[in-house]
């Protein structure tokens, strides 16, 4: 990689520069020209990738000034913006590794994306949390304690903190590692060590979380005032929670209406085969739910549904509804990266004929209401998870 003053710590903090405008269907050889020599991972430096892109829409490319630069001719690649017709393609691009922003260009995008209308919108969250993740790499070089916010931040118990780059930016590890876990953890749990259960032989009265194997038994041993479960922290969160469903959701078309307006995605499966069975009571009910792997219900090699069922029942989980697959769409929008959830119900007859269960998943930054089959020959994965209803009887 070429090493360039510019591309130093000290040299990114000149962000002083101006946006470019490459139309859709113009010479890519400017573009490409105006990125060789510079250590970038972005494809559009390749001249074919270049043309096909501009063919597909106009791309803009943020260029800060170099040292010998006179001002009106910034020459430093730092942001790319890449556009399908009248629309965003794709995240912006930065020049830090996996394309993400470097720590200090952040508001220069979030500047630019304001003339996106919506489709700037979209990712003024990502620029925002880029600027805070760089605030605490700042305020950690100098010894700065964080405050409570910024360990929930840090830590991802809010949400995600969410990026530009193919994968997650690395400073968030960064920063963890340089950190006492078990420290930050009584911060944010507002609580002192000893109340907090590593495992279901720590668990007392008086803990305020448990963090550790996550099974039936260990659910009806919590005490009921338990606020944080965690499999492992920060990064496997359990699911359990209490959700009231919403009664002016009355029938299919409702459902699709209420999921399109809040932008939540729907499997074209689901819309064509499977809504229209799903019943919904018309009148407000409450739920505690929860969510266990197949192998914690006792089945370490995978199941068939119907065993998977029959042994929770054992543990005191009873089956959903089919209408709290779109009331939980609705209700879980913090629901981790790449988890997939299924809902334990009696499966669905679609519409053509094969019985399905609905499912719950997140992918990059979308919020998915999907399915998955549910024929009485599958097996299911020990990895495999399902959302039950908790019994109170």
């Amino acid at each position: 990689m070429i090493e360039m003053p510019e591309y130093a710590k000290e040299g990114l903090q000149e962000t002083h520069g101006k946006w470019v405008k490459y139309d859709q269907g113009s010479d890519p050889k400017p573009l490409v020209k105006s990125l060789e020599g510079h250590p970038l991972e972005w494809c559009t430096a390749g001249i074919d990738t270049a043309r096909t892109q501009l063919e597909g829409g106009d791309f803009y490319v943020y260029y800060s000034l170099g040292k010998d630069d006179e001002p009106e001719s910034p020459s430093i690649p730092r942001l790319a913006i890449r556009m399908e017709g009248d629309r965003i393609a794709e995240p912006p691009r930065g020049i830090a590794p996996d394309q993400h922003l470097d720590p200090f260009i952040a508001p220069v995008l979030e500047a630019k994306l304001k003339e996106f209308g919506p489709e700037g919108e979209a990712f003024k969250k990502r620029a925002h949390d880029m600027e805070k993740l760089t605030e605490l790499e700042a305020k950690t070089e100098i010894k700065t304690e964080l405050t409570k916010q910024e360990l929930l931040f840090l830590y991802e118990t809010d949400g995600q903190i969410e990026g530009f780059g193919h994968h997650k930016d690395p400073r968030i590890k960064e920063l963890r590692d340089k950190r006492d876990i078990r420290e930050d953890m009584c911060v944010i749990f507002e609580c002192q060590p000893n109340q907090i259960a590593f495992g279901k032989e720590q668990i007392k009265p008086g803990i305020v979380a448990y963090i550790g194997e996550w099974t039936p038994e260990v659910l009806n041993l919590l005490p009921e005032n338990v606020k944080y479960i965690y499999e492992k922290f920060p990064d496997q969160k359990v699911f359990l929670r209490t959700i009231e469903t919403n009664p002016e959701i009355k029938n299919a078309k409702d459902a699709e209406n209420v999921l399109e307006s809040e932008g939540f995605r729907v499997s074209e499966y689901v819309e064509k085969h499977l809504l229209e069975k799903v019943a919904f009571s018309k009148e407000k009910q409450k739920y505690e739910v929860v969510s266990f792997s197949v192998k914690a219900l006792g089945f370490s090699e995978g199941a068939k549904l119907k065993d998977i069922f029959a042994r929770a029942k054992e543990f005191g989980l009873e089956l959903c509804p089919a209408e709290l697959g779109v009331q939980l769409r609705l209700q879980y929008k913090d629901q981790p990266n790449n988890e997939w959830l299924r809902v334990a119900m009696e499966p669905i007859l679609a519409s053509d004929g094969l019985l399905n269960v609905v499912s719950l998943s997140r992918r990059e930054s979308e919020l998915w209401l999907g399915s998955d089959g549910g024929g009485p020959g599958g097996v299911w994965d020990a990895g495999d998870r399902f959302v039950f209803v908790r019994s109170r009887k």
